[in-house]
């Protein structure tokens, strides 16, 4: 295509100021440069650096000094670079040297955890065949043809299910839950001052992981799974209960591990006795109530006779710390627990054998008071010599014969007694300088009825003083004291006004089983009674039983249910038709109450005594299988 003229003549035109441009564009930079210059008086351009001789005409030099500052710019300019350089390079062996040491730092924890696990398993090989029990399925198990049976099994993981959404939606990872105000419960709330106060621990979520996974909850016992593994720490500022700590958060992961095979419950687990071991350090290795989780620093209850242990407390630590050692291969735990038990051998038993309520850390040889009872302060000391000496399938002789011991003086001490009204209802009562401090039953003894049941029930034998545990006579005698004390306990919750049982009940002429003062007419969502209905239910098979469970869940569904927030809350005034409601959902309904209840209603076989013992908050350990 050809342009037309006109455009033809504009070519050089067009080109000629494309020209003219360029040299103004030219002339502009020398001129920006010029002021770098000076002008030599010979014409000739002068730059800075240079100079001439003194009349102007000689040949011109460098300025050495300025020569000196731009060596020192690039000299400086180089070794920046070569530092740069060289600080790449180191960085990059760090992170390869902190790669590689990571890799055997982790190749060094996998080797000592699979040692360790070789050598428990070596020395007790049972304990791991025992942990690969799997549940039945949310609706087979017990009775499978019996719908009512199935139907109230139902019911009963609804509940438990309805208690951990509450805990979990108001108070994930504090202790326990207000299900009224739907809140975490603070410090000076049920067992709040035992647990660290305001500590955040997950007392709740730890006391549930067995629960729900017995009740076939897998996206709750995940969720709880998950919490504790990875977000739960123990290195926290908060004075808790050795006792406690033991019983619930311990026996809790303890069994986890065995119910998943999951070896980070056994890490955790280790962590928190290591913080435990200080409560220990006292001349007799009678542990201190107290300890601090973080410092280590160990005290007595404020309320406890100067420097005295409680004997439930110091005697409660042999199934949980003994298993502990047992899996990590390390015999510092058992051994912490036995130099306790030992220390408590040796105070004086002026009751027919009884063992005082406390014991001097110092001396425990000397008796610091005169006290004793199978309720709050002594309970669990004696349910731990006999279910130790189950656990290790009848091994550890030393427990039986302590049992045993403790068994006749708990029969011919004093403790036990029978009431005078019409009922004739047998009873344990505390004893203080000899006799009895008055005719008043604790809720917390209620366990007797089913620790009775389970000695009568017990396979293994042990030689003591020519007395063997198994004697079809002994065993007739304790299966009926459990019966007798279980009835007991049940008359307790028929008398109330809503089917559950007071914190305490008396027997005084024509009073029997009822509470008088008005602290005793509390419901605190205890398990003791429930937990005897289970063990007589598994080795009697009495439909009773099953029966009087039921009426217990009923009540709690009625009266103790908070419709608001699915929480369940402890009762005021069980002798008033319209309880007032406390405003706490303890740790221990989820551990023990709810899983006591559930279990009564599954397979007698599910988690049976023969594999399983239940340590004192509810928590399943395996017998060791020989």
């Amino acid at each position: 295509m050809r342009l037309p003229s006109a455009s033809r003549q504009a070519i050089p035109l067009s080109r000629l100021a494309l020209v003219t441009v360029l040299c103004i564009s030219l002339l502009s930079l020398i001129l920006s440069i010029a002021p770098l210059h000076s002008q030599h008086p010979g014409g000739r351009l002068h730059f800075p650096g240079e100079i001439s001789d003194r009349h102007g005409l000689g040949p011109i030099e460098p300025d050495p000094h300025l020569l000196s500052d731009r060596a020192a710019i690039f000299a400086g300019a180089e070794a920046d670079h070569r530092l740069a350089l060289a600080t790449a390079r180191l960085r990059r062996r760090l992170m390869s040297a902190a790669a590689e040491a990571g890799a055997l730092r982790v190749n060094a924890q996998t080797s000592q955890a699979a040692f360790s696990r070789l050598l428990a398993a070596a020395r007790y090989p049972a304990v791991f065949r025992s942990a690969a029990l799997s549940p039945p399925g949310p609706d087979t198990g017990a009775d499978l043809n019996n719908a009512t049976v199935r139907s109230m099994r139902r019911r009963l993981r609804a509940m438990l299910r309805s208690a951990w959404r509450a805990y979990w939606r108001y108070a994930r990872g504090a202790n326990e839950l207000r299900p009224i105000g739907g809140a975490p419960a603070g410090p000076g709330a049920g067992d709040a001052d035992l647990l660290g106060g305001a500590a955040r621990l997950g007392a709740s979520a730890i006391d549930s992981l067995d629960s729900l996974w017995m009740a076939g909850l897998t996206e709750e016992f995940s969720a709880a799974a998950e919490w504790t593994l990875n977000e739960l720490s123990f290195d926290q500022d908060a004075t808790v209960s050795v006792f406690e700590m033991n019983i619930r958060f311990l026996g809790g992961l303890l069994s986890a591990y065995f119910l998943t095979g999951d070896r980070r419950f056994v890490a955790k687990a280790t962590g928190l006795a290591s913080r435990l071991l200080p409560a220990f350090a006292t001349p007799s290795g009678l542990l201190r109530s107290l300890v601090n989780l973080r410092t280590g620093a160990a005290a007595d209850h404020p309320w406890a006779p100067f420097g005295c242990s409680v004997l439930a407390e110091a005697g409660s630590l042999q199934l949980e710390f003994s298993l502990l050692s047992e899996l990590t291969g390390d015999r510092v735990y058992a051994d912490a627990a036995r130099r306790a038990r030992h220390a408590i051998g040796m105070a004086p038993r002026p009751y027919g054998g009884l063992y005082p309520n406390f014991v001097h850390s110092g001396r425990p040889d000397k008796l610091a008071v005169q006290e004793a009872s199978l309720g709050s302060l002594g309970d669990s000391f004696y349910e731990y010599l006999l279910k130790e000496w189950l656990r290790t399938n009848g091994t550890d002789t030393e427990s039986c014969r302590l049992f045993l011991d403790a068994a006749r003086a708990i029969e011919h001490g004093g403790l036990l007694r029978r009431s005078t009204g019409s009922g004739k209802f047998l009873y344990l009562a505390p004893l203080k300088d000899g006799r009895p401090v008055d005719n008043r039953m604790e809720h917390l003894a209620c366990f007797a009825g089913g620790l009775f049941a389970l000695a009568a029930n017990a396979t293994p034998s042990c030689a003591a003083g020519g007395r063997q545990l198994d004697s079809e006579r002994t065993r007739r005698r304790w299966l009926s004291i459990g019966v007798e004390l279980t009835r007991t306990c049940r008359e307790a919750y028929r008398r109330s006004a809503v089917g559950l049982g007071p914190e305490a009940f008396e027997f005084d002429n024509n009073v029997e089983a009822v509470a008088i003062r008005p602290e005793d007419k509390t419901h605190m969502l205890r398990p003791e009674t429930v937990e005897s209905y289970f063990h007589l239910w598994r080795i009697t098979g009495d439909q009773r039983y099953r029966d009087w469970a039921w009426e217990t869940v009923e009540a709690l569904e009625r009266y103790s249910r908070i419709v608001s927030t699915g929480g369940f809350a402890i009762l005021s005034d069980v002798y008033s038709a319209r309880p007032p409601v406390g405003d706490l959902q303890p740790s221990y309904f989820l551990a023990e109450t709810l899983k006591y209840l559930y279990l009564i209603f599954s397979d007698r076989d599910y988690f049976s005594s023969a594999q399983w013992v239940f340590n004192t908050e509810g928590h399943p350990l395996p017998v060791r299988q020989t």
